[in-house]
């Protein structure tokens, strides 16, 4: 499956990119998420591994994840941020949590010219 959506909005993209790379702040603007953490931050080329666990909504389980995210800066103008979910032996699946699976996910960011 394959879904696109698009989203304007006014400000800088740096600031948008911050927010959605820094799964400290995902709590701000998702409130399906229980609990977040950084495994690996500050890798090189601006790679993260974090781990997240949404919580049970209606007849949904409860659902967990360890992503590998990727920022790529383009050009001042459009940056892209690309995830996957991997396995680390260190964090085993859980009883009664299903553990999500995203081939791949990302964000693409652009600044919108005048027309």
């Amino acid at each position: 499956m394959c879904l696109k959506s698009i989203s304007y909005c006014r400000g800088d993209i740096e600031k948008l990119v911050d927010l959605i790379g820094d799964c400290k702040k995902k709590p701000l603007y998702d409130d399906t998420l229980e609990t977040t953490r950084f495994i690996y931050e500050n890798l090189p080329y601006e790679m993260t591994v974090m781990y997240q666990k949404h919580k049970k909504i209606l007849v949904v389980s409860p659902r967990d994840l360890i992503l590998l995210a990727k920022i790529y800066r383009i050009s001042k103008d459009e940056i892209y941020i690309m995830a996957r979910a991997i396995d680390l032996p260190s964090i085993p699946p859980q009883k009664n949590i299903v553990r999500a699976d995203t081939p791949m996910g990302g964000w693409r960011f652009k600044v919108k010219q005048p027309a």
